[in-house]
């Protein structure tokens, strides 16, 4: 049975206060704030917590992501392998239509609401020829990762490897987007049909 919404909110709540004590800020020895950076493994800085790994990598791709419902990137995320992941703060939070700047535990909602909006994609069928595995990340799949079965048995590595893979899939599609925005604006400018220009393009 999945947890209530108040348990939900309190178990995101306490991930962000983890990752938030990770990367809090620090005095040197001039006096001057300067950001803390984590490195080590994801499973480590949410160890005190019942997490399940579908819910972690739902975390991470919400604070690590703009998105309309959480319209700022929180933090930057870099995997190095075996080497462990890299975690630093890039805003503290943002500002509403109000002007009002929400920060802190008060970004939960606007967090929760943002893993709704993640888009998971299958792990790379690496024995596939080259050609096959390109087709593979172009192919918008229906996948479903709702289940804590997509996550069961999956190391660190593989999770934060997942994370990544999203983020990629997220900015492609964010840039077919926009291309798809630019091509029709030239098609109203011009009157044209997308087989006019096409006609036009093959002209030598």
């Amino acid at each position: 049975m999945g947890l209530s919404k108040e348990a939900r909110e309190l178990l995101y709540t306490r991930m962000y206060i983890a990752v938030s004590k990770a990367t809090a800020e620090t005095k040197n020895a001039n006096g001057e704030s300067v950001k803390t950076t984590y490195v080590g493994k994801i499973r480590d800085l949410f160890q005190d917590l019942s997490a399940e790994s579908g819910t972690i990598a739902k975390f991470l791709w919400a604070i690590s992501h703009k998105t309309d419902a959480l319209p700022t990137v929180l933090f930057k995320i870099v995997d190095h392998g075996s080497k462990g992941t890299e975690l630093s703060r890039i805003h503290s939070g943002f500002y509403d239509d109000d002007r009002n700047h929400i920060t802190g535990t008060a970004l939960v909602p606007f967090i929760m609401k943002a893993v709704k909006l993640y888009e998971p994609i299958p792990k790379k069928k690496t024995n596939l020829p080259i050609q096959q595995q390109e087709q593979l990340k172009q192919e918008t799949i229906d996948y479903d990762c709702t289940s804590k079965l997509c996550f069961q048995n999956m190391s660190d590595d593989e999770l934060t490897h997942l994370q990544f893979e999203v983020q990629k899939e997220f900015e492609r599609r964010a840039e077919i987007r926009e291309k798809q925005a630019k091509l029709q604006q030239i098609l109203e400018l011009t009157e044209m049909s997308k087989e006019e220009l096409a006609e036009l393009l093959e002209i030598q």
